[in-house]
This record gives structure tokens, sequence and C-alpha cells, in this order.
């Protein structure tokens, strides 16, 4: 799919919530069929899926035949899992993943008869000793006779103190077109993170600062702080 940090678990995310960023240009979850492979350090997957057209999204039936089809790469270089974030088991060599997907959808919006949707997505992710950085960055373009293209990225950082304490801090930014209500949606968010048992068993005190500002410049702002508790067997 699109997104690395939308197609990981819950469980094993660095922060409570997912970034703006990847809320905004994932896919879902949606009924398909794929395709994939690994050799040695490179792996590859080709899909179809439903589509979002009325009537569609995720987790729901097709109601025609536009789909969505989406070819993800990606290259790991070292010990890493790209869809465990934070360095939880603290690497001991450098490990570094990076991978790009390409979506294409036809979608069928009502108001006109079909939307064609090109969605764009390249992340890297390094860890190191306790330490990892992980970014994303992300354009889609929407053509239904005349094109809006959003882009936006977020990238994240955390550090181990010890085993069990983790210190955590994001930047998140989505930039709409000129057409869109939005002209930019954007997230400072930080957090500190105990784990009793890596990510099987952990608490999470997020703070987040959220800002969405319409194309006249008017800001609403948001401050938001959660504490979780997750444990998975």
């Amino acid at each position: 799919g699109i997104s690395r940090q939308n197609v990981a678990s819950d469980e094993t995310l660095q922060f409570a919530e997912r970034s703006v960023a990847s809320n905004e240009f994932n896919l879902g979850r949606q009924q398909g069929l794929g395709v994939g492979g690994d050799m040695d350090s490179l792996s590859w997957m080709a899909a179809v899926y439903n589509g979002h057209s009325i009537g569609e999204g995720q987790n729901a039936e097709g109601v025609d035949t536009n789909h969505t089809a989406v070819v993800n790469l990606r290259y790991n270089v070292g010990e890493i899992d790209p869809k465990v974030e934070g360095d939880i088991d603290n690497t001991g060599d450098h490990a570094f993943t990076i991978g790009a997907a390409y979506a294409y959808e036809e979608n069928d919006v009502g108001a006109v008869d079909e939307a064609e949707v090109d969605t764009i997505n390249v992340d890297v992710m390094y860890k190191y000793q306790g330490f990892s950085l992980a970014a994303e960055y992300y354009d889609r373009t929407v053509d239904t006779g005349s094109d809006v293209d959003n882009d936006g990225f977020y990238a994240q950082a955390g550090y181990f103190l010890n085993e069990d304490w983790e210190l955590a801090a994001r930047y998140s930014v989505v930039s709409y077109d000129d057409g869109e209500e939005l002209d930019e949606s954007s997230e400072w968010a930080g957090g500190v993170n105990y784990y009793w048992w890596k990510h099987q068993m952990k608490a999470q005190i997020n703070y987040y600062a959220l800002t969405d500002e319409d194309q006249s410049g008017n800001e609403v702002n948001t401050d938001k702080w959660m504490l979780q508790l997750s444990s998975w067997f």
C-alpha cells in the first residue's frame, strides 16, 4: 500500500497516533489481490484493490469495475524491520531501509464521471544503537478535468536513554492546492515512551500541537495530550 507508517501495525508505532501526512495520503484497507517476492535485500509487491468509487472504500465490497493498482519496491541494508518504529532492539550495526510506492486509481465520484488519482510515496528509516530516524514524502494528483495536487511529509526521530525509556519527536505537514478548503495542516509532536516488554507492553505519553490553516490565512490550533497503555501477544 501507500505509506510505510500506515501499513505498520498500531502496536509497533513510536507514537500513539500516526502523522497527519500518513493519515491524509494512505489508501486505507481495501479488498484486493497482490503478489510479491524477495531477492536478497530487495523486495517488491504489485496489487489491485477495489478503489474509492462512491460506495467503496475501507473494508467495503466493489461496486464497479474501476480499481486501484499499487506497486512497491523496498531495499534493506542490515538488520531492520520497516514495520517496527524505534530502535527497540538496540541495533548493533548501522541499518537502513528505503521504499517507494506508486498508486493509480480511477474512481466514480458522482459529480463528474471519473477521477484519476496518482499517488507517489517515498520513505526512509535508519536505526543504530538506540537511535532511529524515519521520514516519508507523499504527492497526490487528482484529475477530474483539472488537476489538484497535494503533497506532504513527516520526519520523526527517537532515542533510547536505556533499555526502557525512549524520547521521540516528530514534525509533519500537508500542503493543499489552491482549490482546496485548507491551505496547510501541520503537526509538532513529542513523546516519552516506557517499555516493560518491548512493543508487547508499553506506555506512551504524547503531546501534539496541530494547526489547520485555510486559504485565507485563518488558523485553528489544537493542543492534545495522550496517554496510551498497550499490550499484545
